[in-house]
């Protein structure tokens, strides 16, 4: 249970020990079935697909090699069968995958077994780790926070596996709204929601989409572009050609000492950094002066040797561009 405090300057939560906890803020990732979500009342909108169900579960297969993952399926139709994918860290366990066959409700030992045995022989299972029913989630939660209080990951957006979004989402959720939390502005807070709901929007659609294609079967259903890499994902509310809100972009230049090294080595640690093109960095932390070649500066400094940094950021003497602790622009000038 949450209480929040009657006072705007932080939250209170009674936890299961019994223990009660004061802080400034408070983030819920205690996944789709969140408590946090709940106890705020954000209602969780979306569907959930009774009619596919998946048996998953992680347990021992006698006689398969641990370094690979191993699909069991019939030649007549190789879209349905059983993987068995190992799991790491673990005393040589395999994640089970397969659709559960109509009228079948148990997900015991004895179930995985009976399963894999209509596709392989020889092959036993053994030492489960747990299982489980899998049903289809598309869920979005309405708000990503009430006050002072946050949500993150599964918590905020429930989705199919398709695309392996999941764990790609709930990281960037979690950095997105790590700094900002240290920062503590109210807009600053505010902007987590605008930014990362719509981004949760799009993987929920996307995941769905690729979910389609492997119901209906399609030639195209285990292709990958682009869109699951999550490397096109911004925040920007400009058309022009980089602004904040765009990921911040890589290129190549030369230290102050002549050595190569590259932007995103300055951006490296949770830490905003600003570049000043052509211009003497400002006296702040993890700033810098990008020059051209034969130019220096009193302060830190890096020469564009090749000018592949002015060009990805659209930049003249002048430019002034901060980059933010999760690698996009927060803000530009010239």
């Amino acid at each position: 249970m949450i209480y929040r405090h009657p006072h705007a300057d932080g939250v209170t939560a009674r936890l299961s020990t019994g223990e009660t906890v004061r802080a400034r803020y408070l983030v819920g990732a205690d996944g789709a079935g969140s408590t946090v979500r709940k106890a705020l009342g954000i209602p969780f909108t979306g569907t959930t697909d009774a009619a596919m169900r998946m048996l998953i579960g992680d347990v021992a297969a006698d006689g398969l090699d641990h370094v690979w993952a191993h699909w069991f399926a019939h030649g007549s139709d190789p879209m349905h069968g059983v993987h068995l994918s190992p799991q790491p860290d673990t005393d040589r366990l395999f994640q089970f995958h397969a659709p559960l066959p109509e009228g079948v409700t148990d997900d015991s030992l004895d179930t995985l077994q009976d399963i894999l045995d209509g596709f392989v022989t020889g092959v036993r299972l053994s030492r489960p780790a747990w299982s489980s029913i899998w049903r289809p989630n598309v869920r979005l939660a309405e708000r990503f926070h009430v006050g002072r209080v946050f949500l993150a990951g599964d918590a905020a957006h429930a989705h199919p596996p398709t695309g392996g979004q999941g764990l790609n989402t709930g990281v960037q959720d979690a950095y997105n709204l790590g700094w900002k939390l240290a920062g503590g502005s109210p807009e600053l807070l505010d902007s987590y929601e605008s930014e990362r709901r719509a981004t949760a929007a799009r993987v929920l659609r996307i995941s769905s989409e690729l979910l389609q294609r492997l119901k209906d079967k399609t030639e195209d259903a285990h292709e990958r572009d682009e869109s699951t890499r999550q490397l096109d994902v911004t925040y920007r509310t400009s058309e022009r050609r980089i602004v904040p809100g765009d990921r911040a972009p890589d290129a190549p230049v030369l230290d102050a000492d002549g050595k190569e090294t590259r932007l995103f080595d300055l951006y490296r640690g949770p830490h905003p950094t600003r570049l000043t093109f052509g211009l003497p960095a400002p006296d702040e932390p993890h700033a810098y002066a990008v020059l051209r070649p034969g130019r220096s500066s009193p302060g830190p400094y890096v020469i564009d040797a090749a000018g592949h940094a002015h060009a990805a950021y659209d930049a003249s003497d002048g430019t002034s561009v901060v980059i933010r602790p999760d690698g996009y622009i927060g803000a530009r000038s010239n």
